[in-house]
């Protein structure tokens, strides 16, 4: 088993990449950290590129637990404790990280697919919601209430970045999550013609607690601080608010879209 010492190493110095988002996603691979995140990694099927555990006491003995029921050969990596800290993302550092591939999906295969489904499916789709924390959140949210993809359009946050796959807590490998290469527009219509409605979270619509989703239905937030563009409040077949009881006048996000997503599995269609 290898130990990395320097932080002139190629393989380190690639694992120190993938912190940023744009670097790991231009390398199609992503930095997954903590025995519960890699352990979901496991039970998805998926073999990491590569498996660091801290050179500890505490590296040592994930390793005995995550490597019990696999053998990952050379790729198990023992990085020195300075190097480790170097890479975690947490304030306490989790022992062990994993280089990895994620299964990703295209939007063509993934709209496809679709005509194959035998069950009524739910989407979120999320417009340029930039914070990784709320789009992580929002694919765990996803993820609980049985919703089959989330959609990434605009500019939002990318799967890659470290913040997005920490608050998704192994979320992404439980259901699609895929990169909208097409506008808002087209997205929202390929939608609608296959049946999909398509419902946008605004501060002026149809109250929550008044509507009806459709037995397929597609839920769209906007913009952290902007909300919807007006090619995605124009492109959906309804508009809901969510009544506010108190002095705000809305709610974050992600807490906007675990309820409007909760309203939708009810089953009030």
């Amino acid at each position: 088993m290898r130990t990395i010492e320097s932080k002139d190493n190629p393989l380190f110095k690639t694992l120190f990449s993938l912190k940023r988002p744009s670097l790991a996603k231009k390398q199609q691979l992503a930095l997954i950290e903590g025995p519960r995140h890699i352990s979901d990694m496991f039970k998805a099927g998926i073999v990491p590129e590569y498996l660091f555990f801290a050179d500890d006491e505490k590296g040592r003995a994930l390793q005995q637990i995550l490597c019990e029921d696999i053998d990952l050969g050379d790729r198990v990596i023992l990085l020195s404790p300075a190097l480790f800290s170097q890479v975690s993302q947490q304030t306490s550092a989790q022992g062990v990280l994993a280089m990895t591939k994620l299964y990703e999906v295209t939007w063509d295969t993934w709209i496809r697919k679709i005509d194959q489904a035998e069950e009524l499916l739910r989407v979120l789709i999320l417009e340029s919601v930039q914070d990784p924390g709320n789009v992580g959140t929002l694919i765990r949210s996803a993820d609980a209430l049985g919703f089959c993809a989330v959609l990434l359009a605009g500019d939002t946050a990318s799967l890659y970045n470290p913040k997005t796959l920490q608050a998704a807590m192994g979320s992404q490998f439980h259901l699609d999550v895929i990169d909208v290469t097409i506008g808002i527009e087209e997205c929202l219509k390929q939608l609608q013609d296959k049946a999909f409605m398509t419902i946008g979270a605004a501060l002026k619509g149809i109250s929550v607690e008044d509507f009806h989703f459709g037995p397929s239905s597609a839920i769209v937030l906007g913009n952290e601080g902007n909300g919807l563009s007006e090619q995605a409040l124009e492109g959906v077949d309804h508009l809901v608010t969510i009544p506010m009881a108190g002095a705000a006048e809305s709610l974050n996000v992600s807490a906007a879209g675990t309820i409007l997503m909760w309203e939708a599995v009810r089953g009030k269609a």
